[in-house]
């Protein structure tokens, strides 16, 4: 038998020729890296010579270092073992080599892996001598200072050290402590010593809860009927109406009533309530090693007492009355004390939880909690819960409180924003162009073109006395212990480019710091910091680019920014141009965890609250969004927490499942999205879900 040869037509033959011919994307990825990394070592070492003036900033003078009086003052604390200048620490060799350096240093680095940006500014401070900077506190300095003291918290890495004996050397006075966070008085000139302990993994100032008042009202509230104090929310969503409706008539009624939890700090005064604003008998859990059930720190019963959770029984009470309420208090900053909480609420080893909704009253930053995507340990306890079926309800955060955990300050920053997306670094080989491998993100904003030649960059402008913060959060939580701590392995850079006589120049990078090292060890976390300041008196712009470390190139960030200025705190530069930036998908931890129910925060006028955060375009958080700013005991008429609204939301599906005892928590969750009030006229979005929460078929008021 003859096989017979088929001839290839001649028009596929060009085609054949330029296929085999062409250079494969593996080996164009190689050429093009090579090339972007001698361009970017170039870059790096084309400093300022040491002591001269930078010549597009006339005044302006680089340190001994090769770096900005700033980069080269968060460089010093780590003994600048990095080296005089930057062009040697680039590039995949220099890399392992700094990987080796700092594996090598880490031994004899007793430096806390994080500080937040105000904390290094105060350090910095301290270190030359200045008087104590009050100005960078703004409002929160009554709160954080006293005296010469600032009050810091301290992320403890355990068994590791002698924690006693450090802070016995810096005269610090012990707030409250658990296994892994201690607050601290500690003397402003002693604050560089303090960085020196080497149980201490990370330093944020810690702001004190404000609520000496709190006790006189819930002494008197032991006088008030049942019910007296009425959430605004409950007539808003239609709830007072259900509460009127005579199930049992109808033979839907539940026979046994819907439990609730409150996971929240504590529940201070929550006894005086029992029978008038709370049910007569609630169950209590306390799972804070440091404070009672009440929230009262058992070293320091005069200090001011957590009372946030009691105001969120009290709105789900107002909300569903008949519900029964397990009240359990956590330190939210330990996760041995919230593992035992969710043990304690799954059952116990019984396969039975205890209650069939859960309301959330803490929220965490990503970074140091989790990447922003729903890895993390708090996540992966909560997705322990939901895995047994239950609702866990929580607000999406508080971008105002937001900013006091990644930037270390009560103090709203008058401008502030985020941005999330991939990590591109590539185009279409066969039919859009070869492969740039450059390195860098490709692009900022999903319409923008990535083969053009800007939108890798994303400018920014600092006038005088403005300042500005960076945070780079990135999904590579890989923590095989589940102990908490990550050991990161994908490890990316911020790169800051100026435009010089025409010509782009890196005028510096996050890889710079130490304390933004991913190398697979414990304490690596997915998480660059860092700032800029505009010491001058001419406006200096920026690119900002993502450059792939050592990294594989595929993972989703979260940019979170803050900037103020020093000069005139509160109010910004005419100058001051912010980066480019996607406001959805800011919610913090855990509104981003798959499960989790998320509500947003809207006002009482039907207005989404400009403080809460957003979602993420896909998921589905938020739910709903429902309001805050309401009535309780507990904080009277002043009250403002933004969990308030996740207790809206889950006294409202208590009730609908109380009413009709053959809905499940999700069947009523689905009932209150398909009857939401559209209040910004986008509905379904990722401000509000499905809009403000309405109990009603189109008689809900339209705001008070």
């Amino acid at each position: 038998m003859t096989t017979r040869i088929q001839r290839l037509p001649r028009f596929l033959i060009p085609l054949l020729a330029l296929i085999l011919l062409a250079p494969t994307p593996a080996a164009e990825r190689v050429r093009s890296r090579r090339a972007v990394t001698e361009a970017r070592r170039e870059a790096l070492g084309r400093v300022v010579p040491r002591g001269q003036s930078h010549p597009a900033r006339p005044g302006r003078t680089r340190t001994p270092a090769g770096l900005t009086p700033l980069a080269a003052a968060r460089l010093s604390r780590f003994g600048g073992f990095m080296g005089p200048g930057l062009g040697r620490e680039v590039g995949p060799a220099a890399a392992r080599l700094r990987r080796q350096r700092v594996m090598a240093s880490r031994s004899r680095q007793q430096g806390p892996r994080r500080l937040s940006p105000l904390v290094r500014e105060l350090v910095a401070a301290s270190r030359r001598g200045a008087a104590l900077p009050a100005h960078l506190l703004g409002e929160a300095s009554t709160d954080l200072l006293d005296a010469d003291r600032i009050r810091m918290q301290l992320l403890l890495r355990p068994g590791v050290g002698n924690l006693d004996r450090d802070l016995s050397a810096v005269s610090a006075e012990v707030i409250r402590s658990t296994p892994t966070v201690v607050t601290v008085w500690v003397p402003y000139d002693n604050l560089p010593r303090l960085l020196e302990a080497e149980a201490v993994q990370a330093v944020r100032l810690a702001r004190r809860p404000a609520r000496d008042e709190t006790r006189p009202r819930l002494a008197a509230a032991t006088s008030l009927a049942a019910g007296a104090v009425v959430s605004e929310g409950v007539a808003l969503s239609g709830a007072d109406v259900w509460q009127g409706f005579d199930s049992a008539r109808f033979g839907v009624e539940r026979e046994t009533p819907v439990t609730i939890a409150i996971v929240d700090t504590g529940f201070f005064g929550y006894g005086e309530l029992l029978g008038s604003e709370l049910p007569a008998t609630v169950t209590t859990a306390d799972f804070a090693p440091a404070w009672d059930i009440e929230g009262c720190l058992i070293a320091a019963p005069l200090d001011p007492c957590f009372a946030t959770g009691t105001a969120l029984a009290e709105i789900v009470s107002d909300m569903n009355p008949t519900a029964e309420l397990i009240l359990v208090a956590v330190d939210p900053d330990s996760i041995s004390s919230f593992q035992q909480a969710i043990d304690y609420l799954a059952g116990s080893g019984s396969g039975v939880p205890l209650a069939s909704i859960v309301v959330g009253g803490a929220v965490w930053a990503p970074g140091l909690s989790g990447d922003g995507f729903g890895a993390g340990p708090y996540s992966r306890m909560i997705s322990q819960l939901t895995a047994q079926g239950v609702s866990w309800i929580n607000d999406l955060g508080d971008l105002d409180f937001l900013s006091f955990l990644l930037y270390g300050t009560d103090t709203p920053a008058p401008a502030r924003d985020h941005w999330t997306g991939p990590f591109v670094d590539q185009v279409d080989h066969l039919f859009r162009g070869q492969f740039d491998a450059d390195g860098y993100m490709d692009q900022w904003l999903p319409d923008q073109d990535p083969q053009s030649a800007e939108t890798w960059l994303n400018e920014f402008c600092l006038g005088p006395g403005d300042y500005i913060f960076f945070d780079l959060v990135w999904d590579d939580w890989v923590d095989v212990d589940q102990d908490g701590i990550p050991e990161t392995t994908e490890d990316y850079a911020l790169d800051f480019w100026e435009m010089i006589d025409g010509k782009l120049v890196l005028f510096d990078t996050s890889s710079s710091l130490p304390d933004n090292f991913q190398g697979g060890e414990e304490g690596d976390y997915p998480w660059d910091t860092f700032d800029m300041f505009n010491s001058g008196s001419e406006t200096l712009c920026y690119e900002l680019a993502i450059f792939a470390e050592f990294a594989l190139g595929d993972n989703r960030f979260h940019l979170y920014w803050a900037a103020d200025n020093l000069t005139t705190p509160g109010q910004l530069s005419a100058s001051f141009q912010a980066p480019a930036s996607i406001t959805a998908g800011n919610r913090m931890i855990p509104a981003d965890t798959p499960g989790v129910i998320g509500v947003g925060t809207s006002s009482l006028t039907d207005q989404v609250e400009p403080f809460s955060p957003w979602g993420l375009e896909g998921e589905a958080s938020p739910a709903l969004c429902a309001p805050a700013d309401v009535s309780t005991v507990t904080f009277a008429d002043g009250g403002f927490v933004t969990s308030f609204a996740a207790a809206h939301v889950a006294g409202a599906v208590s009730l609908l499942m109380q009413k009709l005892g053959f809905v499940t928590t999700t069947e009523a969750l689905e009932l209150l999205e398909a009857r939401a009030r559209d209040i910004t006229g986008s509905a379904p979005d990722v401000q509000c879900g499905a809009g403000r929460l309405c109990m009603l078929t189109g008689r809900c008021s339209e705001g008070l």
